[in-house]
C-alpha cells in the first residue's frame, strides 16, 4: 500500500466508515512507515480534541458591542448590480430586435405607406440602390464565407490522417511513460498487522 492509499484509509478511519479489511491494512502499513504513522497519531489527537465538549460562551455584552461597531461603519453606496444592468442591455437588445423584425416583415407596407406622404417621397426614390448596394455586399459576404468553408473542409480533411497518426504516437508514448512510471515504484513490504 502506498502513503496516499494509506492516508485515505486514515480518514475513512477518522469518519468511522474503515472496514476490518481495510484497517488490517492500514495497520500493517502504519507498523512499517513513520511517517504515515505520525500522521495518524496527529489526526487522532486532532479527532479527540474536538470532540470533547468544550463551548466557550460570548462575554457579557459582546453582540451589542459587534452591533454597535457594524452601525457605526459609513453607509456603503448602492451600486447597481450586473444582472440588473445586464437584465436592462438585454431588454434594449430584446425590443430593438422584436422591432427590427416588425419593420422587416411589413417593409412594404412601410414603403407604400411612406411612399404616399409627399414630405418622403423624395427619400423613398433612395431606397432602391440602397437595397441593391446592400444586397450586393451580402452576396459577396455569403460568396466569401462559403469560400472560407470550402478551404477550412478541404484543409481538413487532407490533415485527417496526420491528426491520426499524432493521436497514436501520443498514445504509444503515453503507455511507455506509464509503463516506465509502474516500474519505477519501489516495492512495499506488509509484515506486521494492525493491533
Amino acid at each position: 500500500m502506498n502513503c496516499a492509499k494509506a492516508d485515505e484509509l486514515m480518514m475513512r478511519y477518522m469518519d468511522g466508515t474503515l472496514s476490518e479489511d481495510d484497517a488490517v491494512l492500514l495497520k500493517k502499513h502504519l507498523d512499517t512507515c513513520a511517517a504515515c504513522a505520525e500522521d495518524f497519531s496527529l489526526y487522532d489527537e486532532i479527532v479527540t480534541h474536538f470532540s470533547e465538549d468544550t463551548l466557550v460562551s460570548a462575554p457579557e455584552g459582546f453582540e451589542k458591542a459587534v452591533m454597535e461597531r457594524i452601525r457605526a461603519l459609513p453607509a456603503l453606496v448602492a451600486r447597481p448590480e450586473l444582472d440588473t444592468l445586464l437584465y436592462l442591455v438585454w431588454g434594449a437588445v430584446s425590443v430593438l430586435f422584436g422591432i427590427g423584425l416588425i419593420v422587416f416583415f411589413n417593409r412594404d407596407a412601410i414603403i407604400e405607406s411612406l411612399a404616399a406622404n409627399p414630405a418622403f417621397a423624395r427619400y423613398i426614390d433612395l431606397l432602391p440602390p440602397v437595397s441593391d448596394y446592400v444586397t450586393t455586399v451580402l452576396a459577396d459576404v455569403s460568396q466569401t464565407v462559403s469560400a472560407v468553408a470550402d478551404s477550412v473542409q478541404a484543409y481538413i480533411s487532407s490533415f485527417r490522417y496526420l491528426l491520426l497518426i499524432i493521436f497514436v504516437i501520443l498514445a504509444a508514448a503515453q503507455m511507455v511513460i506509464a509503463r516506465r512510471f509502474k516500474s519505477d515504484k519501489p516495492a512495499e513490504s506488509h509484515s506486521r498487522p494492525m493491533s
